[in-house]
């Protein structure tokens, strides 16, 4: 064997090095892909809205209330807020407004009304489902659009997460959208009972303030890192025509503002007909998002 000169010692102790700055590298990849903070998976989030009032459209196309008055509706359109995917609250029940807990009534702009006649704020009441502690976003998706509502289940753009939609490991126990406001433009007629002539015109923005929620049950890594996709329809029905009284309609002068009784009559019965409906899958990926294996 011959001995080792000056520039074969330089070539194995630049090797070694190479060697241990590879096994370096691959502990730290390792670490990170075991670590939390790390995105085990991504949100594909979808968005449709839907007027579904197919119980109460009458032969002329119009909506019936339960006072038998006809609504014809000219445009409605919905503002929405931001879609997220939350965690939190220790596995405890997650707070639906559309689906009050016990001791609560009617929510709506924020708040709901309680058995003591109190009005309590959804953060409250979400706290105290979750034994303490409310829900978190895990994921945001910006919407921040006025679209039309109609019978069709019409798609609706989401703008791209901060973070690219990425998912830490952990659970995931709802999907929530923030309702701003609707607005519409209708003719409003009492061809049936006659308890006022001609039609009535109407043209509103009903602020809301809504936050719309329904339960998922996901979760994210370690051993498999998912694409989740969540497909949301957010869905108004027909109840909301039921603000219409024949009394406060017969007393308006043609093409009069809305006046306040009625204002606050359309809040209480639109939050009332909002809800969300989600479907999840789940598409699997063997290493977290940037993972070689």
């Amino acid at each position: 064997m011959q001995p080792m000169n000056t520039e074969s010692c330089s070539a194995l102790r630049s090797a070694r090095g190479r060697a241990a700055g590879a096994l370096a590298a691959l502990l730290v990849l390792s670490a990170c892909a075991a670590g939390d903070g790390t995105a085990w998976g991504v949100w594909s989030p979808e968005l449709r809205v839907q007027h579904d009032a197919t119980d109460r459209v009458t032969s002329s196309g119009s909506l019936v209330t339960v006072e038998r008055l006809e609504v014809q509706v000219d445009a409605l359109s919905i503002e929405l807020g931001a879609l997220a995917l939350t965690t939190g609250g220790g596995g405890a029940s997650v707070f639906d407004p559309a689906s009050p807990p016990e001791g609560y009534g009617l929510c709506h702009a924020g708040h709901c009304h309680a058995d003591d006649g109190s009005l309590v704020p959804y953060e409250t009441i979400a706290a105290e489902l979750g034994e303490g502690t409310p829900s978190a976003p895990a994921a945001v998706a910006p919407v921040a659009l006025t679209v039309p509502l109609d019978a069709a289940l019409a798609p609706v753009p989401i703008g791209g997460c901060a973070d690219g939609c990425a998912l830490e490991r952990g659970t995931l126990n709802a999907l929530t959208l923030e309702v701003d406001a609707l607005s519409f433009e209708v003719r409003i007629r009492d061809p049936e009972l006659g308890r006022f002539d001609g039609e009535r015109r109407l043209t509103a923005t009903i602020p809301l303030d809504a936050q719309l929620a329904s339960t998922v049950a996901l979760s994210v890594g370690p051993n498999a890192a998912p694409n989740l996709t969540t497909r949301a329809v957010a869905v108004l029905d027909a109840r909301w025509v039921d603000a219409f009284s024949a009394n406060v309609i017969g007393a308006l002068a043609v093409d009069a503002p809305l006046p306040n009784d009625l204002d606050a009559a359309l809040t209480e019965a639109i939050a009332a007909s909002l809800s969300l409906r989600v479907t999840s899958t789940r598409k699997s990926f063997a290493s977290p998002p940037g993972v070689t294996p």
